[in-house]
C-alpha cells in the first residue's frame, strides 16, 4: 500500500515539473514572438507595408500634408527615428509630391521632441539640415517650444541656438531657417496682444538680433501673423481664412506700416497668400507682386514666390521657362534661377532630374551656369 502511494505521489511530482517546465516556455514562446514582432515592427521589412497604408489614406485627398503629417506623428510614438526616415523615404518614392516635404518634417520632427526632448539633436544630426526646405530645424524648435519648458526663446539666446544647430551638421545657411522659425515662435509668445501689437513688438525683438538673422526673423514673423499654427497651439487664436482676396488686401496693408528690411520681409512673405490666390501661375503671382510699393519689395515678392511655385508636381518646360521670364535684370534673372534650384533640391535631392528640366528650359546663355549652380547645391 505504501509502494502505492509512494508511487502516486512520484507521478504527481512529474505531472507538477512538467507543467511546470511547459508554463515556462509558453512563457519564453510568447516573449520571443513578441520581441520578434517588435522588430519586425521596428526594422525595414515593415516599411513596405507601412507606406501602403499611408499612401491609401492620403495620396489622394485635397489636404495631403496634413492627412500625412498625423500619420507620421502617430507613427512616431511607437518607431525610432531611423525607422520614421526610411519611411519617408520610401514614401517620397512611391508618392512624388510628397517629396515637397517641409509640412511633413515639421510633424515628424515635432513628435520626436515630445516623445523625448533630447532627441531633437539626435533627429538633425541624421538628416541633411537643409532637407525639406529646413522643416526638420522648424519642426525641432517648434516642438521644443511646446514640449520643453526648460526651453526658453530671447532675442538673447536665439544666436547661441542657431549656432548649435549649425555645428550639428555644418550648413552655412542653417542659420537662415533657424531665424525664420524664431519669428514664427516669438509672435506667438504675445497671447495677450492683438496680432497687430504681437508684430509691432516682435518685429521689434527681431531687430535686437545680428543683422545677419534680422531678415529670416521678421519674415517668420510675418508668415505667422496668418498662417497662425504656432499661435492656434499656444494662445488659442483661431485660424483665418488667409488665402483669400480680402485677407490679401489685408496684409498688404501690413506690410505697408514697414519700411526698408523689415517691409522686404513682409513682402516676402506674403507671396505664401498669392501663391494660394493662384496655384501654379506665375504670371498672376508676378502681377499681384507688383502690388509692392517699390521694385526692392516686388523683387523678394516674387523671387520668394518662385521658391513654391517651382515644386509644381505636373511642371514641364514650358512651365519652367516661365518662372523666371518676368525678370530681364540679369542679376535678378540668375538670382532666380538659382532660387529655383535651391528650392528644389532642398525641398528633396530626389527632385534633381526636375532641376535638370528647369536648367534646360532657361536661357541658354545661363543654362550651364544653371547646372553649375545645381551641381553645388547636391555637393
Amino acid at each position: 500500500m505504501s509502494t502505492i502511494i509512494s508511487g502516486f505521489k512520484y507521478k504527481k511530482y512529474i505531472i507538477a515539473i512538467n507543467l511546470i517546465l511547459l508554463t515556462l516556455i509558453l512563457i519564453l514562446g510568447h516573449y520571443i514572438l513578441k520581441t520578434t514582432q517588435s522588430k519586425i515592427i521596428q526594422g525595414e521589412n515593415s516599411i513596405s507595408d507601412y507606406s501602403k497604408i499611408f499612401i491609401n489614406k492620403c495620396s489622394s485627398v485635397s489636404d495631403w500634408r496634413t492627412c500625412y503629417g498625423v500619420e507620421f506623428s502617430n507613427f512616431v510614438r511607437t518607431h525610432e527615428i531611423d525607422s520614421t526616415l526610411s519611411l519617408l523615404n520610401t514614401i517620397e518614392d512611391l508618392d512624388p509630391k510628397t517629396r515637397d516635404c517641409h509640412i511633413l518634417a515639421h510633424y515628424i520632427s515635432s513628435a520626436v521632441v515630445k516623445k523625448d526632448p533630447k532627441d531633437w539633436k539626435v533627429l538633425l544630426s541624421k538628416v541633411n539640415i537643409i532637407a525639406c526646405n529646413y522643416g526638420f530645424i522648424h519642426g525641432s524648435i517648434e516642438g521644443l517650444s511646446l514640449y520643453d519648458k526648460s526651453f526658453e526663446i530671447t532675442p538673447m539666446n536665439i544666436p547661441n541656438i542657431c549656432k548649435q544647430i549649425s555645428q550639428i551638421r555644418k550648413n552655412n545657411n542653417s542659420d537662415q531657417g533657424c531665424a525664420h522659425i524664431m519669428g514664427h515662435i516669438l509672435l506667438a509668445e504675445k497671447c495677450d496682444e492683438s496680432i497687430d501689437t504681437g508684430i509691432k513688438k516682435t518685429v521689434g525683438e527681431c531687430s535686437l538680433l545680428p543683422q545677419t538673422l534680422q531678415h529670416e526673423c521678421f519674415a517668420g514673423v510675418f508668415m505667422e501673423s496668418f498662417t497662425r499654427d504656432n499661435l492656434v497651439a499656444e494662445c488659442n487664436t483661431e485660424h483665418v481664412a488667409w488665402a483669400t482676396d480680402y485677407f490679401a488686401s489685408q496684409q498688404e496693408l501690413v506690410c505697408r506700416q514697414y519700411t526698408g528690411n523689415t517691409a522686404s520681409s513682409c513682402w516676402q512673405e506674403i507671396s505664401h497668400i498669392y501663391n494660394a490666390l493662384y496655384p501654379n501661375q506665375p504670371d498672376k503671382v508676378f502681377e499681384a507682386c507688383n502690388r509692392a510699393p517699390n521694385r526692392t519689395d516686388m523683387v523678394y515678392c516674387y523671387q520668394h514666390a518662385v521658391q513654391s511655385l517651382a515644386l509644381y508636381q505636373n511642371a514641364d518646360r514650358m512651365y519652367y521657362s516661365s518662372l523666371c521670364s518676368p525678370f530681364t535684370n540679369v542679376p535678378n534673372y540668375k538670382a532666380c534661377y538659382k532660387n529655383v534650384v535651391t528650392s528644389l533640391i532642398t525641398a528633396s535631392i530626389k527632385l534633381e532630374a526636375k532641376a535638370i528640366d528647369f536648367c534646360n528650359s532657361i536661357n541658354p546663355k545661363y543654362q550651364n551656369d544653371c547646372i553649375q549652380d545645381l551641381r553645388k547645391n547636391i555637393n
